[in-house]
């Protein structure tokens, strides 16, 4: 295994656990030693990935606009090759960050300066990944879901071969319509389905803690203690070792637990 792949994997699997700076490291180095090859890598992956952290994991949507708008003011996008602009992880990272505004401006930057219409209908699912994650950001989970659905598809056949990716995504845009048996059925499809690279980032580096913590609270809602406290002892396990500014939520989880566990002896 080369030392870039292993890097990588470390990184993921540091981020499956909640342990951020540490991955945010094994991340640098990894594109470090891909930049030494040669390799294709875009000024702008370290302020992608720490934006992305920020919003996802730190409840710090500021920090993570700030993060994107300097990138933007230092690098030139059109100064880049096509493959290194990142469009999309732009307009991701900026939706994530409750500005799907500025998400589609980075949108209509890719429609504007890509014309080719074979590039375009190659990048076509991570268009729609993207558009999907603004409409997320605007609560509109029925055009959330369409969009994720439409990234899932290519003219022959699916788009990748992560089902995994997919159903944790259904799982976000549902919930926007509130605890419904549909966001339950869709996060337990996402934890049973198998995936031989699961713990890359858009698969379990973002969402596995999330998932089974968000299982436990909607089974906890329905009177099911038992598997609620099933999925929050897999969040804490998961979480344990996790950075000190992610704890809070540990605690949370771990007097749900206890409250639970009090509701079982009475």
């Amino acid at each position: 295994m080369g030392k870039a792949r292993a890097s990588e994997m470390l990184a993921n699997t540091l981020l499956v656990r909640g342990q951020i700076t540490a991955a945010r490291e094994a991340s640098a180095e990894m594109r470090s030693i891909d930049a030494a090859r040669g390799a294709d890598i875009s000024p702008l992956d370290s302020a992608l990935e720490a934006a992305l952290h920020d919003a996802w994991f730190f409840d710090q949507p500021a920090r993570a606009v700030k993060r994107l708008d300097s990138a933007l003011a230092t690098v030139q996008l059109r100064s880049l090759s096509i493959s290194q602009r990142r469009y999309f992880e732009l307009a991701t990272g900026y939706a994530l960050a409750g500005r799907p505004d500025r998400a589609r401006t980075m949108i209509a930057a890719f429609d504007a300066d890509v014309k080719d219409t074979v590039l375009r209908r190659a990048m076509e699912p991570q268009r729609h990944w993207a558009m999907s994650e603004i409409a997320i950001a605007e609560h509109r989970p029925r055009d959330a879901i369409a969009e994720i659905r439409s990234a899932d598809v290519l003219p022959d056949g699916p788009a990748d071969d992560c089902a995994r990716c997919t159903y944790a995504a259904l799982a976000r845009a549902s919930a926007l319509a509130g605890p419904t048996a549909s966001a339950t059925v869709t996060l337990e499809r996402y934890l049973a389905t198998p995936y031989w690279e699961r713990y890359m980032p858009r698969a379990d580096g973002l969402h596995l803690a999330g998932t089974y913590k968000r299982l436990g609270e909607l089974y906890e809602a329905k009177g099911d203690r038992e598997k609620a406290s099933s999925n929050y002892l897999q969040f804490v396990t998961l979480w344990k070792n996790a950075d000190p500014e992610l704890q809070p939520k540990v605690a949370e989880v771990r007097r749900r637990l206890a409250r639970l566990s009090d509701l079982e002896r009475r």
